[in-house]
């Protein structure tokens, strides 16, 4: 077990040009079997990226064009959409291919009733049918909060689908029963409120800036820019599929995979923000658990690392990824 902590890393930015594709998007009303059969059907050539994805909803492909680069596969965070990631992704796609899909209720789902209302096993098949489709039989896997809890529930059950795996500012959900019990009750309630907004509304915007006066993002207060455009793009969410996947992805209804950390053989990076001392611990705590763990504390942010910090995170990213190809 290896602990290291970040103080003033510092990276090199790569001048780079972007080039700018215009697609457009059909909504689709799909249910989950819909989704399940279209991604059975999809045949694709072992470790290669469709980057159109036109075939799956709400994936999103970054593809190096090195055909050898590794996969890396990034969950976002609750009220969070796929693009939450470019920042890192930018920083790492040149040797990395990324797969970023919405999760369910999130982004290019959040109308879609068919892959809304699902618990973490119920996701968790879903994202490996997804993997399955681009003809992905291993990849890094990456998650942040509530992608993080989902990318420990995954490496648990599907071990041989992963390389490695990095948990930004994640937790392995509550070890004590009466607690769990406490924060469904308490998840339950925040659903109900969210089922009764409207994506856009004054009311939505409100609860937004509430969310984001908890302590665990303290830091952005310092980020006001940063404040102001996350939640200019969380209001874009629709707030009853919000309400429906924290019902099945929240903290309260998930399994406690504290003892499974003891057995989890995968090279496992947790990642904590310096300022965000809750989660702090709860790294530390995992990282001690962990037989193959390491420990980075990225300074100067607090619960999300890779959206305050993205070049140190890109950083910390790549060079785990690298280090543990197959």
């Amino acid at each position: 077990m290896r602990l290291r902590r970040d103080n003033n890393c510092k990276s090199k930015s790569k001048s780079r040009s972007k080039s700018k594709s215009k697609s457009k998007s059909k909504s689709k009303n799909l249910d989950c079997a819909d989704v399940c059969e279209k991604v059975r059907n999809i045949r694709m050539s072992h470790n290669k990226i469709n980057p159109s994805m036109n075939d799956m909803p709400g994936w999103h492909g970054f593809a190096s064009s090195d055909a050898a680069a590794p996969v890396t596969l990034l969950l976002h965070g609750f009220m969070g959409r796929a693009q939450d990631w470019r920042p890192v992704v930018e920083e790492i796609s040149p040797t990395c291919r990324c797969l970023c899909p919405d999760l369910p209720g999130h982004g290019a789902l959040r109308h879609d009733p068919g892959v809304t209302a699902m618990d973490m096993a119920q996701t968790a098949d879903f994202l490996v049918k997804g993997l399955d489709a681009q003809g992905i039989s291993r990849c890094a896997l990456a998650g942040y909060s509530m992608g993080g809890r989902l990318a420990l529930y995954l490496a648990v059950h599907y071990p041989e689908r992963f390389t490695c795996l990095i948990l930004e500012s994640a937790s392995p959900g509550l070890a004590d029963a009466r607690e769990r019990k406490q924060r469904l009750a308490q998840d339950a309630a925040l659903a109900d409120r969210l089922a009764g907004m409207t994506e856009g509304s004054d009311g939505f915007e409100a609860f937004l800036q509430d969310w984001y006066r908890q302590e665990i993002f303290h830091t952005l207060k310092e980020r006001q820019e940063l404040l102001e455009t996350l939640v200019r793009h969380r209001l874009a969410n629709h707030p009853p599929a919000l309400a429906e996947a924290l019902r099945g992805l929240g903290p309260g209804a998930q399994p406690s995979l504290w003892r499974a950390l003891d057995t989890l053989a995968l090279p496992t990076l947790v990642l904590a923000g310096g300022e965000d001392l809750k989660f702090c611990g709860i790294a530390e705590a995992m990282r001690t658990r962990l037989p193959d763990g390491m420990l980075e504390i990225v300074a100067g942010c607090s619960h999300a690392p890779h959206l305050e910090e993205p070049r140190k995170c890109a950083l910390f990213f790549k060079r785990f990824v690298h280090d543990h190809m197959p």
